[in-house]
């Protein structure tokens, strides 16, 4: 049975008594997470790989690898719609429920894109912090947002980078916060650019990508944390940042939504 069989197959719940589905991965059979997963941190790869086995054939899969293992949302849309929607449904809630950083990295093995869409979104939404008149960040971040949809290209994507890097520079020293946020807008830039280059190790690409949008999370946070504790006079950094960087991942999973790509 193949990938494209067994997720049609786990839809329809057809076990008996055992029709279990997990209860914060909705569309992934408990017993195959149980056997990819277990009680082991949630990392994207094996969770990915329990949505799309046969849960029957869950241990087999497991032991033997012979499965193929689903390293892009590509191969999900290459099997129908609904495969593709509930990659990205899972996507979106292995985002929440994911205990630690730089989960952007393990975004971008799936899909470069979504990585660079659902960053742009959690820096758009602290950029409107900045001064109103200042627009480079934001034309950086819309300009990574219309490569997303095949609107414009890397290079472009990199030079308005490079202007939202100007602007970074000019504000270190006296509003380091706004600095930061032109700096996670110059990181969605370079994640965009970089995605957009053609390579011989798209995973290498892709681990790229990674680093810088989860460099812009952190960025973004970081800004926004220091301009609460500048407003508030009181508070810890730590406290503030960690409390941007939830809002901003709730952000980057109900931004799987509303990815352009979804066929």
């Amino acid at each position: 049975m193949n990938i494209g069989d067994a997720l049609a197959l786990a839809r329809r719940h057809s076990y008996g008594d055992d029709k279990k589905m997990h209860e914060s991965f909705s569309r992934v059979h408990q017993r195959s997470y149980d056997v990819f997963v277990g009680n082991s941190i949630v990392h994207l790869d094996p969770l990915m790989m329990a949505l799309a086995v046969d849960p029957l054939e869950a241990e087999d899969a497991a032991s033997s690898r012979s499965s193929d293992i689903p390293h892009s949302l590509e191969y999900f849309s290459s099997i129908s719609r609904l495969a593709y929607l509930s990659a990205i449904e899972t996507i979106s809630q292995w985002v929440l429920h994911h205990p630690g950083e730089q989960k952007i990295k393990q975004m971008a093995m799936y899909s470069p894109r979504l990585a660079v869409w659902c960053t742009a979104q959690a820096v758009r939404d602290v950029l409107r912090l900045l001064p109103p008149e200042e627009e480079r960040p934001l034309t950086a971040v819309a300009t990574a947002e219309r490569w997303v949809m095949g609107e414009s290209s890397g290079e472009q994507c990199l030079a308005d980078a490079r202007d939202s890097m100007a602007y970074s520079e000019e504000t270190v020293f006296d509003q380091p916060a706004n600095s930061r946020m032109a700096s996670a807008a110059v990181r969605v830039g370079l994640a965009a650019s970089t995605a957009d280059e053609a390579s011989d190790d798209p995973f290498a690409r892709a681990a790229e990508v990674g680093l810088q949008t989860d460099n812009a999370i952190y960025e973004a946070a970081s800004a926004a944390a220091t301009l609460t504790l500048l407003s508030e006079q009181r508070g810890s950094f730590k406290i503030a940042r960690d409390r941007y960087m939830d809002r901003m991942y709730y952000v980057v999973s109900m931004s799987c939504f509303s990815f352009p790509m979804i066929p």
